[in-house]
């Protein structure tokens, strides 16, 4: 089984489109092969409070829709920080859900609206793979999931990274933050409970048509990858929940040193100015 959700955040829709379009193919355009050897369970409105609360004033930074949904629900809660304390119905419902599939796999979509950059869809794991609690099925996410996807994003023409999150979005030359996630998201959630779960970040600033391609790529290319080793992942997760690890991660600091490096990143220039409105930097 393999779990899709979607529209967590109703103004970051991708996803919903991309995991539409897909089930249009899987069901009426030749596509149906992705099913032979594995399920496939869509959730593409997690938010539906949100999603209805259109404007085209909601989350600005982004290129397109023109309207777009609110990122909270029905009581402003973010549902994307609520994995762990699942005070909303919505985090609640998901869940349970995802505990009664149990799926070798669940992504999660998303659109990114950090700093600029040359590339239009990127996807991580819990801490790349490195902090992660559950080790096999990161190693099978970095091994196996980071390379196979990417190539397939390049064959269908587009650029693809793990997703860079700056550690400082006003200086971008202190570099990229590598780090664990917190059980509040789906990503340090799923690692927790020994799920494979895999973020999908497009980049905000690339037309909506691509970054909704880069998902449908993305999204095909896991299915695909998922019916092939479905059986090794499920030996992963048997192994990760049979080692129950001492400790559990949920909080860390900076390391002052950097761990490594990313040759050739497709950044752009950038520069700090006062702004003539509010006067700051």
């Amino acid at each position: 089984m393999v779990l899709i959700q979607a529209g967590i955040h109703s103004g970051e829709i991708d996803g919903k489109d991309a995991v539409l379009m897909l089930l249009r193919d899987i069901a009426m355009r030749g596509k149906d092969h992705l099913l032979d050897a594995v399920d496939l369970a869509v959730v593409p409105i997690y938010n539906a409070d949100g999603h209805e609360r259109m404007s085209r004033w909601n989350f600005p930074a982004l290129r397109g829709p023109l309207e777009k949904g609110f990122v909270g629900n029905g009581r402003n809660i973010n549902l994307n920080r609520d994995c762990a304390k699942a005070d909303a119905p919505e985090t609640r419902a998901m869940i349970a859900l995802l505990r009664r599939l149990d799926p070798i796999l669940y992504l999660d979509c998303h659109v990114s609206d950090g700093f600029d950059m040359g590339y239009d869809t990127t996807f991580t794991y819990a801490g790349w793979g490195r902090y992660a609690y559950h080790r096999t099925g990161a190693d099978w996410l970095m091994t196996r999931f980071g390379p196979q996807v990417t190539q397939a994003l390049q064959r269908a023409g587009h650029s693809p990274i793990i997703y860079p999150s700056p550690v400082d979005t006003r200086e971008p030359t202190k570099g990229i933050r590598e780090a664990p996630e917190g059980p509040r998201y789906s990503t340090g959630y799923g690692d927790f409970i020994g799920v494979p779960t895999v973020l999908i970040e497009n980049h905000m600033l690339k037309p909506y048509r691509r970054r909704v391609l880069g998902t449908y790529v993305l999204l095909e290319a896991a299915l695909t990858l998922a019916a092939q080793d479905r059986a090794g992942i499920v030996a992963a997760k048997r192994a990760d929940r049979a080692s129950r690890p001492a400790t559990m991660l949920v909080r860390w600091k900076t390391r002052a040193e950097p761990i490594g490096w990313i040759e050739n990143f497709k950044g752009v220039a950038s520069e700090t100015y006062r702004s003539p409105a509010t006067g700051r930097v």
